[in-house]
């Protein structure tokens, strides 16, 4: 996939771990990888596993609610959204002059089976 110094216009592997690969990326709006990422384009590439915007975070909004999450579910909240891994934390990337890291799930969010 790709040559030196070329981006994959895939990545292989499961939801979660794309979300692990994408740990300490910075925050930037508007990003879709690889080397930053906004929120949505953070879970749209661990989704799909291509670096293009595939999601908005109201994408996630109106997708059917699960009440026992799984990890690779959606964790989403108007205007936010994230990766759940488990135990009840996430893999998200929260704003401007932050990167994408490990975070408690906050009560404001539900989550999400895209």
């Amino acid at each position: 996939s790709g040559g030196s110094g070329s981006t994959p216009s895939y990545v292989a592997g499961s939801t979660v771990s794309r979300a692990y690969q994408c740990l300490d990326k910075p925050y930037k709006s508007g990003a879709v990888g690889p080397d930053a990422f906004d929120c949505s384009g953070l879970v749209g590439f661990c989704l799909t596993g291509q670096y293009k915007r595939s999601y908005v975070s109201g994408s996630f909004l109106g997708m059917p609610r699960v009440e026992n999450p799984q990890p690779g579910d959606i964790c989403v909240k108007p205007g936010h959204v994230g990766v759940y891994i488990g135990g009840g934390r996430m893999i998200h990337a929260p704003r401007t002059g932050d990167v994408v890291k490990v975070a408690t799930v906050p009560d404001s969010m539900w989550y999400v089976r895209p």
